[in-house]
């Protein structure tokens, strides 16, 4: 099963790391149950008319999946899931009476990148990987680092970039090479 992380849920400040890994995982599993959301031969998402449906509504039908199930395609505990769409339905994200979820226009035309969860990271440092490995694959497995530029990215400090980085070298998901460039595993 794909698993996606919206970009623009890493500006969301509000969010846990749970509570925005199973926002996105529901938000792209439910864009696909908006009425007409795919093109007519049913081969492709109809993006203009998603767009449409969003200006009317931001909240779309969402996808049903149990807590159980939830917890373990995304590999997260039960607890944590139970508490992270307590916190979605405190904040309104997702409409328990109604079944619905807000999805904006801004999030739903913004870039996703590939949520990595069989590599067994959790957390920030699942999002923060993922993130890393989509950026690289374009520049060959490697990447320049700038921490301040991943940090304002991250919105975070260069701080916890760099205990991200480390707790990554240590697991063998990413290594410095000798050009000063980090070759992503």
């Amino acid at each position: 099963m794909k698993h996606v992380f919206y970009r623009e849920l890493l500006a969301e400040t509000v969010y846990t790391p749970t509570e925005k890994i199973i926002y996105s995982f529901l938000i792209y599993k439910s864009i696909p149950l908006i009425d007409g959301a795919f093109t007519s031969d049913g081969t492709e998402l109809d993006y203009e008319l998603i767009e449409e449906s969003l200006d009317d509504d931001e909240n779309v039908e969402i996808y049903k999946i149990s807590q159980r199930n939830l917890a373990k395609v995304l590999g997260i505990s039960a607890k944590s899931v139970y508490n992270s769409l307590e916190a979605l339905y405190f904040y309104g994200d997702i409409n328990k009476e109604e079944n619905t979820i807000r999805i904006s226009k801004e999030l739903f035309k913004g870039k996703h990148f590939p949520l990595l969860v069989d590599s067994g990271l959790k957390g920030e440092l699942l999002i923060f990987y993922s993130y890393l490995k989509n950026k690289s694959e374009y520049f060959g497995g490697t990447i320049d680092t700038f921490k301040y530029k991943l940090a304002e990215e991250f919105h975070t400090t260069k701080i916890a970039i760099t205990n991200m980085l480390n707790r990554l070298y240590r697991k063998g998901f990413a290594e410095r090479l000798n050009n000063g460039k980090l070759k992503i595993n």
